[in-house]
C-alpha cells in the first residue's frame, strides 16, 4: 500500500467529482452518485442513484461548445436539487404550504423543481451581473472619467481594471459567505470532500484516518477552476489589448 503522504503522486486516475451539501458530501461518477447526508441526531442518511450523461443520451451533446453548456446547465441543475435534498434530509426545509399543494394539484407540477428551475436562473442572471456586466460597467466608469480617459493604452488599463474588480468580487463573495454559520458548515464539508477524493486517487482505504492526512486543496476543485479562468482570462485580454496597442495596422484590419 501507498504511503499516506502529500509527497505520494496520485496511482489512480478517476473521473469522480464530488459537491459538498447541507451536513453531508454528494461523490459523483460517470454512471452513478450518492448522497451522504448527517441527520440531526448523528445518523447517515445515504441515497445513490444511476444516472446517464447526457452525451450517452444524445450523439448532438458531444459536439463541442455544445457539451460544455450542456454539462454546465446539467451540473447547475443537478447541484441545486441535491442542496435541496439534503436540507429536506436534514429537516432544514418547510412544510409545503397551502399554495404549493394547490400548485401540485392543479398543474401536477412539484413545486420544488419550479424552486429549483427559479434557483438555477436566479444564479446564472446574478453570476452573469456580478461577473461581467457590473465589472464592464466600473471599468468603463473609471477609464472614462479619469486621467486614464486619455491615455494611449486605455484599453490596456481597462482590462487590468476590468479583470481586478473581477477578483476582487470573486473574492469578496467567497469571504461574505462563509460568515454566513450554514454556509461556513458547507465549506467544511467541501474540504471533506476533497480530502476524500484525494485519498481514493492514492489508491488508500477510504478510511477517516487516511482521509484525515489529505489535503484539503484539490487540483480539480471547481472554484479553483473558477478562479484560474478568471485569471487566465485577465491575462490574456490584457496581452491582446497590449498587441492591438502596439500594432495599429492589426487593429485597424480587426475592425473592418
Amino acid at each position: 500500500m501507498a504511503q499516506c503522504n502529500n509527497s505520494v503522486k496520485a496511482v489512480r486516475r478517476t473521473s469522480i467529482g464530488g459537491q459538498a451539501v447541507l451536513e453531508g458530501v454528494m461523490m459523483k461518477g460517470e454512471h452513478s452518485m450518492a448522497t451522504a447526508v448527517r441527520a440531526p441526531g448523528g445518523d447517515i442518511t445515504v441515497e445513490s442513484k444511476y444516472i446517464k450523461s447526457a452525451k450517452e443520451r444524445n450523439i448532438f451533446f458531444r459536439l463541442p461548445f455544445v457539451r460544455g453548456v450542456v454539462n454546465l446547465l446539467t451540473q447547475l441543475v443537478q447541484g441545486t436539487g441535491i442542496i435541496m435534498r439534503s436540507a429536506e434530509v436534514y429537516g432544514d426545509f418547510a412544510e409545503p404550504s397551502k399554495f404549493d399543494n394547490w400548485i401540485a394539484k392543479k398543474f401536477k407540477i412539484n413545486p420544488m423543481n419550479l424552486l429549483m428551475i427559479f434557483s438555477v436562473l436566479l444564479g446564472v442572471v446574478l453570476a452573469v451581473g456580478l461577473f461581467v456586466f457590473l465589472p464592464n460597467f466600473l471599468a468603463s466608469l473609471i477609464c472614462d472619467h479619469t486621467a486614464i480617459a486619455t491615455d494611449p493604452f486605455k484599453s490596456l488599463w481597462y482590462s487590468l481594471i476590468e479583470g481586478g474588480i473581477m477578483i476582487t468580487i470573486f473574492l469578496s463573495y467567497i469571504v461574505l459567505v462563509s460568515l454566513i454559520k450554514d454556509v461556513r458548515r458547507v465549506f467544511m464539508y467541501h474540504g471533506a470532500e476533497h480530502k476524500v477524493i484525494s485519498c481514493y486517487e492514492h489508491g488508500l482505504d477510504l478510511t477517516v484516518e487516511n482521509a484525515k492526512k489529505m489535503r484539503r486543496e484539490h487540483s480539480r476543485c471547481g472554484t479553483t477552476f473558477l478562479f484560474f479562468v478568471v485569471t487566465v482570462s485577465i491575462l490574456v485580454f490584457v496581452l491582446i489589448n497590449f498587441m492591438l496597442e502596439k500594432c495599429p495596422t492589426l487593429k485597424r484590419r480587426i475592425r473592418c
